[in-house]
């Protein structure tokens, strides 16, 4: 879900999705799945970098992956 977010919202904004949030600190997303906006800010290559829409719709992301069925 998070990667879905990068790639969609990379593409909007006409940067490569790794300028955006590069991928371990997708991983450090995905393994610590923070659910909130402090906890997110505390992973490194989030921090005050993004806005707080883009942070609030990634903590949204995380939250559906864990929610999701896995095949």
């Amino acid at each position: 879900m998070t990667l879905a977010w990068r790639e969609e919202t990379a593409r909007r904004r006409d940067i490569p999705a790794s300028w955006l949030v590069k991928d371990p600190t997708l991983i450090e997303l995905a393994r610590l799945a923070p659910r909130s906006d402090e906890d997110a800010r505390r992973i490194r290559g989030i921090g005050k970098s993004l806005p707080a829409g883009d942070v609030q719709t990634l903590l949204q992301a995380v939250a559906d992956g864990l929610e999701a069925d896995l095949p």
